[in-house]
């Protein structure tokens, strides 16, 4: 059987964010896996709603795979070159050691990751396995929604298979896709003629969700390899924002496809508005709707989601939940290692004088809180979303903390609050709750919005700046 190697490298880089990403924050498990090479690449879940999972579960059978590495890590700052030079070397050297046996190779990345040295990670990737399995090896890559895709990434592959969905619930179908698109190639022996082209403006996350218009219709056009990228806004790159990926049989009908939606981008930029209340003002709204509603009011701390490079550790809507003697919510959740010790050292029905500080946007004075432990958790948690379905969660020490009624969940590592699990592990069930904050984007609503009697969406500070005009 023909062998292709798999490689996955994932890392979506907010620029704007001061805390760099390090090498150890590719080999340690958080939401997702920690660094796997060789067999222990396809030892993964492969149910886990990852595009690698995807094509492992789809090629295994027909192909020798021949795994290389896979690791990713939560979204944060520049890359630090000492870390992408390492996993550069694992890639490189891995496929050179197979080099000869190797008739494709799948990459699985996120297309939005920038290194202190390269602005296009992936480009600089792709241009250097080239450059050692040379031109007539094909390459496919899966790519998130989010990706901020360049010519030299279109050039340097033979397919860019991307992601449908905000919120990504088909990132393991994406993977399956990209494995019929190699199988096409490699067996099939098509031939695929490209189109690229590059939106002139930047969408909010906020704005790009693809169960609402108007980027549902947008995503409407795209059938068989046709490919549509969003862009990741606070990545701050030449080639960042949306762009459109066409694949077909001619060369002439790539580009006219490409131009159709091209054409349909122009015609909505306006339609992608973005709707922010002020901390005070959402706090208030959803005080007033609590008092009526029969479900949860959400509160999206979007400027603190930790799945776009937030610190997941602002205190903004907290904050006002306090001074407005809110009764009832729960926040989901503060990323604070030493309270979370704190608290398990104490044990549940204990009271800790808990501080939480804004450390890393705008450093404020430390708000300095006396809880009872309400819960206590090891981090291990499996997915049950959409989302995150089947992933597993390895969050080190976690508890659930009780203000005068405003309960916070606190974690030791970063997740974004995009899967239900996360709080019924600490023996909450969400949907019984006034109020929830959850800090996310859109991801959220994958497994809350069925939940929500009203969303709103606060800005509260954070280093996810969800207004790209304040960038």
């Amino acid at each position: 059987m023909p062998k292709i190697a798999v490689v996955g490298w994932q890392h979506e880089t907010n620029t704007y964010s001061p805390i760099k990403t390090t090498l150890a924050d590719f080999l340690q498990p958080d939401c997702w896996p920690e660094l796997l090479e060789g067999d222990a690449v396809l030892s993964m879940d492969l149910e886990a709603n990852l595009p690698m999972a995807g094509f492992i579960a789809a090629a295994k059978d027909q192909f020798d795979l021949w795994p290389v590495v896979w690791c990713s890590a939560t979204p944060s700052g520049v890359v630090e070159d000492v870390a992408a030079h390492k996993i550069l070397e694992i890639i490189l050297k891995g496929i050179k050691a197979n080099l000869n046996q190797i008739a494709a190779i799948y990459l699985d990345l996120h297309g939005a990751m920038i290194s202190e040295s390269h602005d296009d990670m992936e480009g600089y990737l792709l241009a250097k396995i080239r450059a050692l399995v040379g031109c007539d090896i094909p390459i496919v890559c899966s790519l998130d929604l989010h990706a901020n895709v360049s010519q030299s990434m279109v050039d340097l592959s033979d397919g860019l298979i991307i992601y449908r969905t905000y919120p990504h619930i088909d990132m393991r179908e994406t993977g399956a896709r990209a494995f019929q698109f190699l199988q096409s190639v490699l067996v099939e022996r098509k031939k695929y003629y490209k189109a690229f082209k590059q939106v002139p403006y930047l969408i909010p996350l906020t704005a790009q969700c693809t169960d609402i218009e108007p980027a549902k219709s947008l995503y409407a056009l795209c059938e068989g390899w046709d490919g549509v990228a969003m862009g990741f806004p606070l990545a701050n790159c030449a080639d960042r924002g949306p762009s459109i990926v066409c694949y077909e049989a001619s060369e002439q009908l790539a580009h006219h496809k490409a131009e159709k939606i091209y054409q349909q981008f122009l015609v909505k930029q306006k339609q992608f508005t973005l709707k922010l209340l002020s901390a005070k003002l959402a706090v208030s709204k959803a005080a007033k709707l609590a008092l009526q509603a029969v479900k949860p009011i959400i509160i999206v701390d979007t400027q603190d989601n930790p799945g776009c490079g937030g610190s997941s550790d602002t205190t903004g809507i907290l904050s006002e939940l306090i001074k407005q003697r809110v009764s009832s919510a729960l926040v989901v959740s503060m990323t604070e290692p030493m309270i979370a010790q704190q608290a398990h050292a104490a044990g549940v029905g204990a009271c800790i004088t808990a501080i939480f500080q804004d450390k890393h946007n705008c450093p404020s004075a430390p708000l300095s809180l006396l809880c009872q432990i309400e819960a206590l958790g090891d981090g291990n948690v499996v997915g049950t979303g959409p989302f995150y379905l089947n992933c597993h969660f390895a969050l080190g020490p976690m508890t659930l903390l009780n203000y005068q009624g405003i309960r916070i969940i606190v974690t030791s590592k970063k997740i974004q609050a995009a899967d239900q699990a996360l709080i019924r592990c600490l023996g909450v069930e969400p949907c019984q709750e006034k109020i929830l904050v959850l800090k996310s984007s859109v991801h959220y609503r994958a497994d809350f919005s069925s939940l929500a009697e009203t969303i709103i969406v606060a800005e509260a500070p954070g280093l996810n700046i969800a207004d790209p005009e304040k960038l």
